[in-house]
């Protein structure tokens, strides 16, 4: 997908808006799309701060086997429409398939709960410069 490309390659984040509620999401998104860095995903963090999060692509199913903490996930398909919700997920948990998601946002746990993020939600991502958007809020 073109969305997380600039004309030099890939940026270093993205934001992520939920552009039914016309509310960022996450204001400082990592993505992981090369095997290694999906495969890594939150490993090794000791906590996901507030705005920021990590869009793993292509995806559909994730795990927090080895996580030091809980977070929020975000499954997302190729329309970027919000088609699975998991709030709060524990350590050590494994989520279902989700057949129709593309990619899966982690986020801080709450966050879901906090933006009114819902299932049908359509998602809006933008490269970080907010130049067409209100502040984010964390």
């Amino acid at each position: 997908m073109a969305i997380f490309l600039s004309s030099e390659g890939r940026w270093p984040w993205i934001q992520v808006w939920n552009a039914i509620k016309n509310i960022c999401i996450a204001e400082e998104v990592e993505t992981a799309e090369s095997f290694a860095e999906r495969l890594k995903g939150l490993l090794g963090r000791r906590s996901l701060p507030a705005g920021k999060g990590l869009l793993i692509r292509p995806c559909n199913s994730i795990h927090s086997c080895f996580m030091r903490f809980s977070f929020d996930a975000v499954f997302i398909n190729s329309d970027l429409k919000v088609v699975y919700l998991i709030e709060k997920m524990r350590p050590f948990r494994i989520s279902p398939v989700v057949r129709d998601a593309e990619m899966v946002l982690e986020l801080p746990a709450g966050t879901i709960s906090r933006t009114g993020t819902e299932i049908g939600d359509l998602l809006f991502i933008d490269k970080g410069d907010g130049a067409d958007r209100t502040a984010c809020i964390s």
